[in-house]
């Protein structure tokens, strides 16, 4: 790097930070599934029938959700699919063919809640006593990452100071001004290790879950940093 006409000698090092944060916020993603051979009563009818199809399953489940206070519009449609399944057969000559078996509805839901260890127990018990058996699983999360961000940048700082300090003292120089830094980390989520998930869409009805205390959110990040050496 040079400065005027003088050549300034630099380090750069790559800092490894660290930080560990408690989660503060709850994902929920839940998945309804209907199948059937008719396609409106996959998707949405209100006659009576043998079985449920999505749209009663998603209205039931919402009503679930209010009986413990939370609002219809707090449970969110992330996806929704109708694809169509077909099953292979053979006739009287032997020949196989696919044919129509059944239309499959499958709707993905997401609600969000600041996290308590009580409230997620309420929800959990309400979704496993649910008639419709929706497949859910639990995320815990932070709602704003800025101060894990904050946590990790100030790690390493630190972690790449000291290991240029070894190095310039090693080799009889001194550190100089910081005089760049370069990172980059995506605004993706981060979750705990910790999750919950209910795969078996038609398990018995418990009714009951038991209070979880969801580990600490650790992550690691690198950035580099150049000092001038004197």
């Amino acid at each position: 790097m040079q400065r005027g006409d003088i050549i300034m000698r630099t380090i750069t090092v790559e800092g490894m930070g660290h930080a560990s944060v408690k989660p503060d916020f709850v994902e929920v993603h839940i998945t309804l599934r209907t199948s059937h051979k008719g396609y409106k009563i996959a998707v949405d009818t209100k006659e009576v029938q043998e079985k449920v199809d999505n749209s009663t399953k998603f209205e039931k489940l919402r009503e679930i959700l209010a009986n413990i206070g939370i609002k219809g519009d707090s449970v969110m449609t992330t996806d929704f699919n109708i694809s169509t399944e077909y099953m292979r057969i053979t006739d009287t000559y032997y020949n196989e063919k696919d044919v129509f078996n059944e239309f499959l509805c499958r709707q993905n839901l997401k609600l969000e809640f600041d996290f308590d260890p009580k409230r997620v127990e309420e929800v959990l018990a309400a979704l496993s006593g649910c008639f419709t058996h929706p497949v859910f699983c639990v995320k815990f999360t932070l709602k704003n990452r800025n101060v894990l961000e904050e946590k990790i940048l100030r790690s390493a700082v630190q972690n790449a100071q000291r290991q240029a300090e070894i190095l310039c003292e090693a080799s009889g120089a001194k550190l100089g001004k910081l005089i760049n830094i370069d990172y980059y980390w995506n605004n993706e989520r981060v979750y705990s290790d910790t999750q919950f998930d209910m795969k078996m869409p038609y398990m018995p009805e418990c009714g009951y879950i038991c209070t979880m205390e969801p580990e600490n959110i650790n992550f690691v990040e690198n950035a580099k940093f150049v000092w001038e050496i004197i």
